[in-house]
């Protein structure tokens, strides 16, 4: 039954993801209703960031709601990254903001990685997190077809396959 709603609820939101989150707010509180909620909003923010977002800010607070900013913030974090980071300021939950922000951090990095490091030092995350992060190999790029270019924080290498 769980599953059948799930399916339900991601079939919908390609067509009609306002009702289809509206259906889903009236789950009860569950794994069901945070899964759905997530799907929904991930693909609601796909086509509609604004409709999207504007729909989180009327949920009430919580563990669905903490689960459908951190799949939004993740969804719009490639093209708007500061809106990203505003909405993981927003989780209650500590691990679920923490998970969100280091995904947000990872699609920043990878775009504008100044900003994203002023952003990532201003974090509550835990400096070795942090470092980790910014040392980490970021794709930025297909330099051809066989090669992707990846940042490493000290320049640029490439990796062939």
């Amino acid at each position: 039954q769980n599953n059948v709603a799930r399916s339900v609820a991601s079939q919908w939101a390609s067509s009609d993801p306002k009702a289809a989150a509206a259906w889903v707010a009236s789950f009860p509180d569950g794994p069901t209703r945070d899964t759905s909620m997530q799907m929904v909003v991930s693909r609601w923010a796909n086509d509609d960031p604004t409709g999207a977002g504007n729909f989180l800010q009327t949920l009430p607070d919580g563990k669905s709601k903490d689960r459908a900013v951190s799949s939004y913030a993740s969804q719009i974090s490639y093209q708007t990254p500061q809106a990203a980071a505003q909405w993981v300021n927003s989780i209650g939950d500590q691990t679920t903001r923490d998970m969100a922000t280091q995904n947000v951090a990872r699609s920043w990095l990878s775009t504008d990685r100044p900003a994203a490091t002023a952003w990532l030092n201003q974090t509550g995350l835990s400096d070795a997190v942090k470092q980790t992060l910014l040392n980490a190999k970021t794709p930025v790029g297909v330099r051809t077809g066989s090669q992707v270019i990846y940042n490493t924080g000290g320049g640029a290498s490439f990796i062939n396959y």
